[in-house]
């Protein structure tokens, strides 16, 4: 059985991204060694951006937080909000595969760095 051993996140609204929750937690482990946890916080609005927070050994929160994937542009499927799927590195490097929002209202806006416009 899982037990809970402490707390490690406290989204207090420091940086405007990170008002409330830590929403779908990954952890990764660098082939470094160095632990890193994935997850969005969500702003004022319940928007979620991914953050990235580094680990101790012991688990306690090393060094934040720091955006790690912001919004897509306006009209792009991810213009409401992002959450990470998986994580993985691969040459040194780490890639992510995320989910990404949108609002029925703002599909109609085009986006210029999308592939497809708007309706």
């Amino acid at each position: 059985m899982w037990g809970k051993k402490k707390f490690i996140h406290n989204s207090d609204g420091r940086y405007g991204w990170d008002s409330h929750s830590f929403m779908v937690p990954l952890l990764h482990q660098k082939k470094s060694g160095e632990l890193l946890v994935f997850g969005s916080p969500r702003d004022s609005n319940g928007i979620a951006r991914i953050a990235k927070l580094r680990l101790e050994d012991s688990f306690d929160a090393a060094g934040y937080h720091e955006l790690a994937l912001d919004l897509g542009e306006p009209g792009c499927f991810d213009d409401n909000g992002v959450m990470p799927g998986c994580i993985f590195e691969y040459n040194g490097r780490l890639f992510m595969y995320y989910m990404g929002f949108q609002l029925v209202d703002k599909i109609k806006s085009n986006c210029p760095k999308c592939e497809t416009p708007g309706f």
